[in-house]
């Protein structure tokens, strides 16, 4: 009798894996695991900690950017749902209009959300610092994300604080 592989099942044979540190068999089974579930956040700690026990450092980073990104895929479908339409007015290149959507991605804003909502509980206040100005894209998300997360956001750019709460900015949208 055949067994039809499930993201269930991958994800054993990914726990068996780390238990009998078969880093090489857990690599294969994570990959099955992200293709079929990427939302699945247990996936990349079990990959995760084989590549740290073995002292693959440019692996364990590779894997804390792919939970990195695809949390910002997860974000970026939640925006859509609930209306956002990105504002590229703020990237000067000569380019077509999806790749300066795509250059929106990875402002270092968006990456240090994922980073926190990946590492932070329901209700923590999440903390971001800038050394720039904050772009009216980034802002606008900042708002629909702790509107959706639930999540106060508070963000420092070069001139101010921004508290972002249940979809609204402190500085009424002036900054």
């Amino acid at each position: 009798m055949e067994v039809e592989p499930t993201s269930d099942r991958w994800a054993a044979l990914l726990t068996a894996s780390q238990l009998h540190k078969n880093v090489r068999l857990a690599e294969i089974a994570a990959q099955k695991v992200f293709d079929m579930n990427p939302k699945g956040v247990s996936s990349y700690i079990c990959l995760f900690n084989p590549f740290a026990a073995e002292k693959r450092w440019d692996d364990v980073k590779r894997v804390r950017a792919m939970h990195i990104y695809a949390k910002l895929k997860e974000l970026k479908v939640q925006l859509k749902e609930v209306g956002y339409k990105p504002d590229t007015s703020s990237v000067f290149y000569d380019v077509e209009e999806e790749v300066k959507e795509k250059m929106l991605w990875d402002h270092s804003e968006r990456l240090a959300i994922a980073f926190a909502l990946i590492n932070t509980g329901p209700g923590t206040v999440i903390r971001i610092t800038k050394n720039l100005r904050v772009c009216g894209d980034c802002h606008t998300v900042m708002k629909l994300i702790s509107k959706f997360t639930g999540r106060k956001i508070i963000m420092r750019d070069i001139h101010r604080f921004h508290h972002f709460t249940e979809g609204f900015c402190s500085f009424d949208d002036y900054w």
